[in-house]
């Protein structure tokens, strides 16, 4: 079963890259030209020729991708087309001992016969009257031998599958089953009762299966070394191969000669006189035709290993898995009544073989390769009565409270602050709309009673009065997202933001105080609740440079270069007595207060029906310095931002005033506070 064959035409023996010139995927993507001659051969081993999981896949191919497989190999063809009719190319002209068939493999029919399970093949059903391509897919898939396979097979063997005009005798032997090279010259001695186009598919198919059951039988094993022939003649030696494979096994039992470096480095071509080219080509077609030999990825062997364990799952959407590069990566198989996916970073692999909602709408969500992610379970959980059908994915969780609110995802960050609020029970509800998330994984997202708001650790409920005027305010873009509850002050108000403090004067007016120098050392002060008191006008730059913002308690004063000072009111009106400050020059350097909604930040659904929930108190924290010091009048949008402190009352001294020294890189800057008390 070599691929020298005396009895094959000469005019294919060595002119196979003419086959090959021009190679297309399976759906019709060019692979492109067939490399430089020794290029195609320069990667082939012959340890493992091909990996099991791409040898073995019987369900590589459908009858109809195998079908537009063989029309695209005879369409790359130099003739372009089965040319069987023209000129010296009848039907029935005699060729040799042979003679010219009526049909090229991409029309030819054929009288198949029905078989029985056995040990090696499922059952496979006859007809009086099929095609190659269904003769093909349906043995490909009964003995769990790629269609891949069987076609490189074909081809390496009697060239069917680029022949323009095949003989009677090609498809009698199509496979080079029971075809030994021990003839006249290492010719082909082939049992006559084996021939026939389907039989040999058949057979060929049954006897790789063989191989793979029991490797004892047969002179080449597999997971130890071997001795290989160069060729059949004895006189070119032989070579030690570590055969890492069943599959590799099999292609040297089926034709039992390795190729020499000659005939690697001839690539489509010929060696020397002791060449052998059966499993060069094996490699060469495969490579060209199909890419890689070497095997697919863990993930994609995960997959494939699940779906055959575990039936159920109906036909496959697709040839193969599908290759994930989103969410850290894997696979995913979609299939008629479910989908599998495997996780490179969990290194886990989960299926859904039931056809349901939840399996509808992630599919509907792209799968793993959308923003759900990979399946972290096997189906959903939970019932609708109890108010915790749910399913986890990756990144996140799918929510399905009733047929009316539907199904509703809340990402993963999201889910945990409404489990900690008491999910539907709480102030929330349920989840009644999509999230609205940024990169950082921060979001919005809305639910019966009213929103809920993340960034970090952080999280706040917010009603629809306060969404209005966050969203007046400037929303995302200007604010962020709030980082904890409203915080009433005598009749004032305020709320942390990400990007900085949002003080509510009134109903209608505030004043917000950006990240940055100033908004740290008010917070070192305790905040609206400190010895500053709260904030009374936005901040100024004057001609000096130096930048001043009015608290109820006093006022903040920055230089330029220097750190903030606060003077508490007494000493603030001696100054103001004795030295008139300088005339304020320019804006604030705090955005101003904006009239309308900017239209950048994600769309936000309607609003909620029910009464808003009140706001439950919050736990300050200790604040933290900043460790940036911009120039005087601006605000750096990205240090952290800390919780109000609410810290004890200081006793009046007329002692040196406190110090607060904010870092900038390794070097201080001593600020110089006069904390007042307070009552």
């Amino acid at each position: 079963m070599n691929s020298v064959r005396t009895g094959r035409r000469t005019r294919k023996l060595l002119a196979i890259a003419l086959c090959v010139g021009v190679a297309f995927g399976i759906g019709g993507e060019a692979l492109g030209a067939v490399p430089a001659e020794a290029a195609v051969s320069s990667d082939f081993n012959p340890s493992q020729i091909i990996s099991d999981t791409q040898f073995y896949d019987g369900n590589a191919m459908s009858s109809g991708q195998v079908q537009t497989f063989l029309n695209q190999r005879l369409a790359a063809t130099a003739d372009g087309k089965c040319t069987i009719g023209a000129t010296g190319r009848k039907a029935g002209t005699a060729w040799g001992s042979t003679k010219v068939a009526s049909k090229c493999l991409t029309t030819a029919t054929f009288r198949s016969q029905s078989r029985t399970a056995n040990a090696f093949c499922k059952a496979y059903a006859g007809s009086a009257s099929e095609s190659a391509a269904s003769i093909i897919a349906k043995v490909g898939r009964a003995c769990g031998i790629s269609q891949k396979t069987l076609l490189v097979m074909l081809e390496k063997e009697q060239s069917l599958v680029t022949d323009t005009w095949p003989t009677v005798r090609q498809f009698d032997r199509a496979m080079g089953y029971a075809c030994p090279d021990s003839g006249p010259n290492n010719s082909a001695q082939c049992d006559p009762s084996q021939t026939g186009f389907a039989q040999q598919v058949y057979r060929a198919a049954w006897q790789l299966k063989v191989y793979r059951a029991y490797p004892e039988r047969y002179n080449y094993l597999p997971f130890t070394t071997n001795t290989i022939l160069w060729h059949p003649s004895a006189s070119c030696g032989t070579s030690q191969v570590y055969i890492s494979n069943y599959a590799t096994a099999a292609l040297y039992i089926y034709t039992p000669y390795r190729p020499n470096q000659a005939a690697l480095n001839a690539g489509w071509g010929t060696g020397n006189s002791c060449s052998s080219y059966g499993n060069r080509n094996f490699h060469n077609f495969w490579k060209t035709w199909f890419g890689t030999t070497q095997g697919e990825s863990v993930a994609f062997t995960k997959v494939r290993d699940l779906y055959r364990s575990r039936p159920g799952y109906g036909a496959p959407l697709t040839t193969a898995p599908e290759k994930v590069t989103q969410n850290g990566g894997g696979a995913q198989w979609r299939f008629e009544r479910g989908i599998i996916t495997y996780s490179n970073a969990s290194k886990q692999v989960y299926g859904v073989s039931t056809a349901s909602s939840f399996t509808t709408a992630y599919l509907e969500a792209n799968g793993a390769k959308g923003r759900w992610g990979f399946l972290t379970t096997a189906g959903p959980t939970g019932t609708v009565q109890a108010g915790n059908r749910i399913q986890k994915f990756q990144n996140g969780t799918v929510v399905f409270p009733n047929s009316t609110i539907g199904m509703q995802f809340v990402p993963t960050r999201m889910h945990t602050s409404w489990n900690t609020l008491q999910r539907q029970n709480g102030k929330l509800g349920f989840p009644i709309a999509a999230a609205a998330m940024q990169k950082d994984g921060s979001g919005v997202q809305r639910f019966q009673r009213a929103w809920l708001m993340v960034s970090g650790k952080r999280s706040a409920i917010v009603t629809q009065p306060q969404l209005s005027r966050w969203r007046a305010l400037g929303g995302h873009p200007r604010l962020g997202y709030f980082l904890g509850s409203e915080v009433s002050v005598g009749k004032q108000s305020y709320r942390y933001t990400e990007k900085g403090l949002l003080f509510f004067t009134s109903a209608t007016s505030q004043i917000f105080m950006g990240n940055g120098t100033f908004l740290t050392a008010y917070d070192k002060a305790g905040g609206p609740k400190g010895s500053w008191g709260v904030p009374v006008s936005k901040r100024t730059t004057h001609s000096d440079g130096s930048v001043r913002m009015t608290f109820s308690k006093g006022v903040a004063k920055q230089a330029r270069g220097s750190g903030v000072v606060f003077i508490p009111n007494t000493k603030a009106r001696a100054e103001t007595n004795s030295v008139r400050p300088p005339t304020p020059t320019t804006e604030p350097t705090e955005a101003p207060e904006p009239t309308t909604v900017p239209p950048t930040e994600p769309a936000l659904p309607e609003t909620p029906t029910d009464p808003a929930p009140e706001e439950p108190t919050p736990t300050p924290e200790e604040p933290t310095p900043g460790t940036d010091e911009p120039e005087p009048g601006t605000d750096d949008p990205t240090e952290p931002l800390p919780e109000p402190s609410s810290p004890a009352p200081a006793a009046e001294s007329s002692a040196a005033p406190a110090v607060f020294a904010p870092r900038t890189g390794s070097s201080f800057t001593v600020v110089t506070l006069t904390l007042r008390g307070v009552r």
